[in-house]
């Protein structure tokens, strides 16, 4: 018996060390990776992995494994950032003029070492226009590798309670690890096309598996939305039968991935990413499952990647669903939460919510810290007993009581306008550009109009 539990020991010890370090991830039976989509994985393992956000790869878009130079630019500067822009376009201008000579004379390689390298990168590319093609392909990639990094560090608050979400659906657990494209789980990010959270719902499309109103707005909710991403995966995956084109409909839309099988006759991958001429299927609709796969590659192998990195702890919290409308101040005031103990833990509120111009509203599921209350329904109704008697004039007092007590120093705001940059607004407010970035959890500089930043307390 002694030997057999030593066998059995051993035997799940190798079976672990096999799964941790040789098991290929995601799982090749449902996340196939054909040979000739390689070359595109390859490109955005090292947009994750290798490129910094200081360097901007020039590349063709139709053959991703063509790079024809990296140029590093400025990290922390705008003002210099700007400047070395202008320098990356007049190298793609170079770039782009050196493919028209080739395309006009293929004896015009001895012109120069980029002449000749450039030739020899297209030397297995049949075809008189192909370098033609590949000028009017040219298209610059800034690397993440910074992003990515803090995407794994973040990653770790939610991520076992994400697979809980997709077991319970029946879906593969390497689903979860898709917020690191999506958001890098920046559960804050805001698209410029006004996609949010760590699942990046456009509020249409949200609407049809959570709430987003002007109380709450679930989309910031990483579980809720979490429920959301996994039935409308589910429902892709009944719809295609595999899971690169089930994915790529989470980028492309569902009714664009049918019109695109219904075209070709097929829901094979290859096919569609090859074939498909649909208006609104470009580079980012063929790339995404590429994307996807890279993204599982450097995760689950992020120690030839990054040094240092700090996972989180994951956020635990537990949950009531509120049988009747809750203030915010009513909570700050008869219990030990703060208001931002209670954005943390319930970032779907909306601001007139958390600051009391609004009430929690009924049936909403309310996070608190976990283990903190033994008996949440015995807590809430704690809380309400500083509502009675006459609890909506008491509950008006205390909210706009509340208001008083924190006008004095709300968070202050400020909306991006054309021609903002970082650089520029912490001028503006006499702070910094680190401080911008780390008080709006941004891993990067890129900014867009109309986008809501915190500059800090008034």
């Amino acid at each position: 018996m002694k030997r057999l539990f030593c066998l059995l020991f051993l035997l799940l010890f190798v079976s672990q060390a096999y799964a941790a370090t040789g098991a290929e991830f995601p799982d090749p039976g449902r996340f196939p990776l054909p040979e000739e989509y390689d070359p595109n994985v390859r490109f955005w393992m090292n947009v994750y992995g290798e490129w910094s956000e200081s360097e901007m790869a020039i590349h063709d878009s139709a053959n991703m494994d063509i790079v024809f130079d990296v140029v590093r630019i400025s990290e922390n500067n705008d003002l210099l950032r700007t400047v070395e822009k202008v320098i990356v376009r007049e190298r793609v201008e170079e770039i782009r003029k050196i493919l028209m000579d080739l395309h006009s004379d293929p004896a015009a390689r001895v012109a120069s070492k980029d002449h000749q390298k450039f030739f020899d990168f297209y030397a297995k590319i049949a075809g008189p226009n192909k370098f033609r093609n590949a000028a009017e392909n040219l298209r610059v990639q800034q690397g993440i590798k910074e992003r990515f990094k803090t995407g794994l560090e973040r990653m770790t608050l939610y991520l076992d309670s994400i697979k809980k979400v997709f077991r319970e659906e029946g879906l593969p657990d390497e689903l979860a690890y898709l917020p690191l494209v999506e958001s890098s789980f920046n559960n804050e990010s805001v698209s410029k096309t006004r996609a949010a959270g760590i699942w990046q719902f456009m509020s249409g499309t949200a609407r049809s598996y959570m709430k987003v109103n002007s109380d709450v707005d679930e989309r910031y909710d990483p579980m809720t939305a979490t429920r959301g991403a996994a039935r409308y995966l589910k429902r892709s995956y009944q719809m295609f039968g595999n899971w690169p084109v089930s994915l790529m409909s989470y980028n492309h839309g569902q009714q664009g991935m049918r019109n695109a099988v219904n075209s070709m006759g097929t829901a094979d991958f290859m096919t569609i990413v090859k074939n498909y001429k649909g208006k609104y299927f470009g580079f980012a609709s063929r790339n995404f499952y590429a994307e996807y796969l890279a993204a599982c590659k450097v995760m689950h192998n992020s120690d030839k990647y990054f040094s240092d990195i700090n996972y989180s702890r994951p956020l635990r919290f537990d949950s009531i669903r509120l049988a009747r409308p809750l203030w915010v101040s009513t909570i700050v005031k008869y219990s030990q939460l703060t208001r931002e103990d209670l954005r943390q833990y319930n970032p779907a509120l909306q601001s007139s919510v958390l600051y009391s111009r609004r009430s929690i509203p009924a049936g909403y599921n309310l996070h608190l810290p976990a283990g903190r209350y033994g008996d949440l329904p015995e807590f809430i109704a704690s809380l309400r007993k500083g509502e009675t008697p006459g609890q909506k004039k008491t509950v008006a007092v205390v909210a706009q009581a509340d208001r008083s007590k924190s006008s004095s120093t709300p968070e202050k705001t400020y909306v991006v306008k054309k021609g903002d940059t970082l650089f520029s607004i912490s001028r503006k407010f006499s702070t910094s550009v680190e401080s911008l970035r780390k008080m709006n959890r941004l891993s990067h500089n890129n900014i867009f109009p109309g986008q809501r930043l915190y500059i800090g307390a008034r």
